[in-house]
Formats: C-alpha cells, structure tokens, sequence
C-alpha cells in the first residue's frame, strides 16, 4: 500500500490532521507497518511471542480487505481462538469480520463496530 491509494481519504486526512509528522513521507511509513502480512510468521514476533500475550485480542478485519482472512484467522489461532465456544466457552481472543468494509474504513463506521469493539471491551474487563 502507498499513500498514492489513499490520496484524498478519510484515512489520509485523520493521519495528517492528527499526526505529530504530517507529511507523507511519515505516512508511507505507517502504511508499510500496517500492510505487513502473514507469510510463514509475523513481522518481529515469533508465534510462541504472540501465543504467550496475556490480554484478550479482539482481531478485525473487513470483508473487502487487504487483509485476508486466512491471516486473521491464524493470528486467531494463535492467541487461542477458533475453538468450539459451545463447549469451551467463549475464548478471549475473537475474531470480527466486518461487512462491506475493510479494517481501514470500518473505523469510519462506528455504527457498524460500536456494539462488538464495546462488547468485547466490556467483557475483557471483567
């Protein structure tokens, strides 16, 4: 990804209004760390790192995203997730797969995320 596919975004202007290095330069920079994918590892954490974080994960993406899902749902995996809830009850680390959205955009649709990014907070603070 590069800051030519974002230009005149909501998610380009967040960056410039709010960032203490409002330049593109900078965004490049965060859009290389955002668009690392899974292929064989996760950038600077080995699987037995990400196995052994102790907070509950809440991993989202959307369903027109670059990432894909097999990547959620190994990151999923890893923290424990993607078991059978009915038995083992419901895991810490979930997964939310949002429609007619990607895990950039959907942040714009609070009506769309509110009530599962709350929920799962609510929950992992108990």
């Amino acid at each position: 990804m590069n800051v030519d596919m974002i230009a005149g975004t909501p998610m380009e202007a967040a960056y410039l209004a709010k960032s203490p290095h409002p330049d593109l330069q900078h965004l490049q920079v965060l859009l290389d760390k955002l668009g690392a994918t899974y292929e064989g590892g996760f950038p600077d954490r080995t699987d037995a790192e990400i196995r052994a974080i102790a907070a509950p994960t809440l991993i989202t993406v959307g369903d027109a995203d670059m990432v894909s899902l097999e990547h959620a749902v190994e990151f999923l995996r890893l923290r424990g997730g993607d078991v059978n809830g009915d038995f083992v009850g419901v895991p810490a680390s979930q997964l939310a797969v949002f429609p007619g959205t990607t895990h950039f955009f959907g942040l714009a649709r609070t009506d769309l995320v509110r009530d599962v990014v709350v929920g799962f907070l609510d929950d992992a603070s108990a």
